[in-house]
């Protein structure tokens, strides 16, 4: 079957990933209930939010020896986002006038948000470390004409 060719391939399985740890996110980001304010801006949510981009950029270079480079720039990423935060830029203040500016960017800077990207990029390297962890390894039995 065709799934099962493809679904021990890294990028596949990303792409599996992707959109259960986007809504997942979401979902988080709007939980209501014990610790909700945690939830919601300092814990899970922020880490799917790494997550996210760390499956994405992985999409674009699916090679394990990526992982590393691929969770500093995100970790990076992330804390200049949250540290633009402060600053009223004209581009972002805009872009926080939308529903999507507002989950992209962030609309209040927290210190406690440094952690949970800190979190969630080690975390996501292990996730990471998952989506190439069941590829084939090349037969070398085979040869390419």
């Amino acid at each position: 079957m065709l799934l099962k060719k493809y679904i021990r391939e890294p990028r596949f399985r990303a792409a599996l990933l992707l959109p259960i740890i986007i809504f997942g996110g979401l979902a988080l980001k709007f939980y209501r209930g014990p610790g909700d304010e945690w939830v919601n801006h300092w814990g899970p949510a922020s880490v799917a939010y790494v997550w996210a981009f760390m499956l994405m950029g992985f999409m674009l270079f699916p090679d394990s020896r990526a992982i590393i480079a691929i969770a500093l720039v995100v970790l990076i990423g992330t804390c200049c986002v949250e540290w633009s935060q402060q600053f009223e830029v004209s581009f972002l203040k805009t872009a926080r006038q939308t529903w999507f500016g507002r989950m992209l960017f962030g609309t209040t800077y927290s210190a406690w948000d440094f952690p949970a990207y800190f979190v969630g990029s080690l975390t996501g390297i292990g996730l990471l470390h998952w989506c190439v962890a069941s590829q084939r390894p090349i037969d070398s039995t085979s040869k390419k004409d």
